[in-house]
Formats: structure tokens, sequence, C-alpha cells
């Protein structure tokens, strides 16, 4: 029995050594790796151009207006808003450098110029009533005053520089009659021209004032008579209370008489006396004035 089982093992290995066997399938190939993408190409610079020169802008068709020509009136006679405009306008053409620093200045009340009142001026004026008396140059001193918001109240005395005599005319033979002729007598020198002004204000502003008047004028010889006419005054008021103006003066000379002496053809003698009218004229006066305003000192 157990020879047989060997001879039975036996067999069994000569029989699978003499089988052949079946090759071994093969192994799948591994995967291969991915291969990653070119990269991509750089695109080709081109070459700078050179910088163009810049074109200029064609001018709008619909312009804008030119800016408003400063009006061509005396700058006494500007308006307060054409004078801020004019300021304006020289300080924005100054370079940014040159304008000056402003300065602080004390704050003006919208009445200074009534503030100011009442004043007294220095004047130098020239007068002429005809038939009567003028000058050129001539000292005086004014006095005056705002009242009521619009009304200018003054009073003048003025004195000439020099002898100033009766004017009415050069020759001095005024007639006869039966026994003499008449001789006309000048009236004595003057030495003060005196009146006063009443006047409506029409502009008033911080430091300027435009009051037309009415003027009364007298001088100390009777004989010379009056005048009435129509004044212009223009005058301006600093923050520092220093007043500058001038004045014109327009009217009308009235009154006054001339004296006649009678004098005899045959003896000489003086054969009484009378007085006669003057001849209405015109009258004119221009005054240069510098003061101070009282009110606020």
């Amino acid at each position: 029995m157990f020879a047989g089982a060997s001879v039975a093992f036996l067999w069994a290995q000569t029989g699978s050594a003499q089988v052949p066997q079946a090759p071994a399938a093969p192994l799948p190939p591994a995967p291969a790796a991915p291969t990653p993408p070119p990269p991509a190409a750089e695109p080709a610079r081109l070459p700078a151009s050179p910088p163009q020169p810049k074109v200029a802008e064609p001018p709008p068709l619909d312009p804008p207006p030119a800016p408003e020509a400063p009006p061509s009136r005396p700058v006494f006679l500007h308006t307060g808003a054409e004078m801020e405009r004019l300021k304006s306008g020289r300080t924005s053409r100054a370079p940014a450098s040159a304008r000056p620093e402003p300065k602080p200045s004390k704050a003006l009340p919208p009445d200074f110029v009534l503030h100011s009142s009442p004043w007294i001026d220095f004047t130098l004026t020239s007068f002429y009533m005809e038939d009567r008396v003028g000058n050129f140059l001539n000292l005086g001193v004014q006095f005056g005053g705002y009242v009521f918001e619009r009304l200018r109240v003054s009073a003048r005395m003025i004195t000439p520089l020099e002898d100033v005599s009766d004017g009415y005319n050069n020759y001095s033979y005024a007639g006869s009659n039966g026994s003499g002729s008449f001789e006309r007598v000048g009236a004595r020198s003057m030495s003060v021209l005196y009146g006063a002004s009443l006047g409506l204000l029409i502009t008033n502003s911080k430091t300027f004032v435009f009051g037309p008047s009415l003027q009364f004028q007298r001088t100390d010889v009777s004989a010379y008579g009056s005048a009435l006419a129509l004044g212009l005054p223009f005058e301006w008021t600093t923050q520092r209370n220093l007043r500058v103006g001038f004045e014109l003066g327009f009217g009308h000379a009235f009154g006054g008489n001339v004296r006649l002496v009678c004098r005899n053809f045959v003896t000489n003698t003086s054969c009484g006396n009378q007085t006669a009218d003057r001849p209405s004229g015109t009258t004119v006066l221009f005054q240069y004035s510098m003061g101070w305003s009282l009110g606020s000192l």
C-alpha cells in the first residue's frame, strides 16, 4: 500500500513536469504620462511709433462773449458796482506772485458817510458875479453835515488873496441933466464872500456822496447884491475821516445898486447924488476842498 502511494506520487510529479503550461497573459502597459502643451508663443512686439505732434483744437463755432469793456466815463462818475468790477479786473490780470497780500481793513458800516457828519473843509475857490465882483484865487472854510439821511447842509466863508474892486464897467460917465453930468462911483472893495446851501442826496455809497444843492451867496458890500446858484458837489470820505471834494455852481446874480454923483458944468461943484440899480447877470463858482469829518473822531 505504501508502495502504491509512492508510485502514484511519482507519476503525478512526472505528469506535471511533462505537461506544458500556458504562458501567463501579459500585463497591460501603464498609461503614458500626458505630454504638457507647448508654451504659447509671445506675440511679436511692434516697434514703438514716434510721438505724434498735438493738433490744435479748432475754435468753437460759437465763442463766448468778450468780457465787458470798462466804462469810458471819468473815474469820479463811476458807480460802486463799476468800481468793484474794475478793481477785480486789475487783480485777475496781475500775476499771482505780484499780487500784494490783502491787508485786513476796518469794516465800514453801510451808512459810513452819514456817521462822518458834521465836517469841516478848507477850500480854494474861484467866483464871478457879473457886473459886480470876481476873483480867481481865494481861500475859504466850509462847515456842513448830512441830516435826516437825505439832506446836505453847508455854510461857507471866502476871502480873496488880493484887492477885489467894483467890476461894473470900465467907464464912469453915466449921463447928464440940465445943470451937470453924472459920474458913476464904484463901490468899495469886498473883503468876504459868504453863503449857505441846502441840497438833496442822490448818491450815498460807503465813501462817496453826490447831493445837488441850492446856493445863496452874498458879499460884505450891499452894493454888489446877491446870487442864487445850483451847486453840484462831489465829495469822498475815506476810512481815516479825510474828505476830498470839488463843487461847481452856476446861477443868477441880482440886486445891488450904483451911486451916481452930479457935477455942475460951470462951477464943477456937486449938484446932488443918485442911485441906480445894477443889472442882473450870471454867477459862476468853482471850488476844491479838503478837510475832515468830525463825527467819527
